[in-house]
């Protein structure tokens, strides 16, 4: 045995050239591997981490809204059932919210977006909104309330559809009924 290793040895540096160029090529090989793998994890906790900071960590939905995305199978707001869950032990937040779809227009321009309504009072400890405005009108100090008819929208909406603060801006949808 012991033989054996010792011709391996020899013929492996036998041409050394050859040798040393095959050990850096498995060298950068395994270090290249262990880069893109640690990026591709990284990539993979920072959209679980950014999914999880726009949704939460559960969502109570209707079985049939799933399959069919459709606000048509919305769960009414009930206040009962919001209590009974803040109640649980670890629950740190609870949001109601509304999610569609909508074709949102100002001018010319019109593009497909996502539309959320929520309960401003409830959302503000969730989402932390005020941290994340680029343009805010002179009372920003209070961001809204249950009684305002405004919305937020991203800065990249508001780019393309070359949109300010106090314009208007119409946003087409299905109701409940169609």
């Amino acid at each position: 045995m012991n033989s054996i290793l010792k011709l391996a040895w020899r013929n492996i540096w036998r041409n050394k050239i050859r040798t040393l160029l095959t050990a850096s090529v498995a060298f950068i090989s395994v270090l290249l591997s262990i880069l893109i793998t640690s990026e591709q994890y990284g990539m993979y906790d920072k959209m679980i981490s950014n999914a999880i900071d726009l949704t939460g960590h559960l969502q109570i939905q209707d079985k049939k809204y799933g399959e069919t995305k459709s606000i048509n199978q919305c769960i009414p707001l009930d206040s009962g059932l919001i209590n009974r869950i803040r109640k649980i032990e670890h629950v740190q937040s609870v949001t109601s919210r509304l999610e569609s779809f909508a074709l949102a227009s100002y001018g010319e321009m019109t593009k497909g977006v996502m539309v959320m309504g929520i309960v401003p009072s409830e959302e503000e400890n969730f989402l932390k909104i005020k941290n994340k405005l680029t343009k805010k009108n002179h009372s920003s100090e209070i961001l809204f309330n249950e009684q305002d008819k405004g919305v937020l929208i991203g800065e990249k909406l508001s780019l393309l559809l070359n949109i300010n603060l106090n314009d208007t801006l119409i946003l087409i949808s299905q109701g409940q009924h169609g």
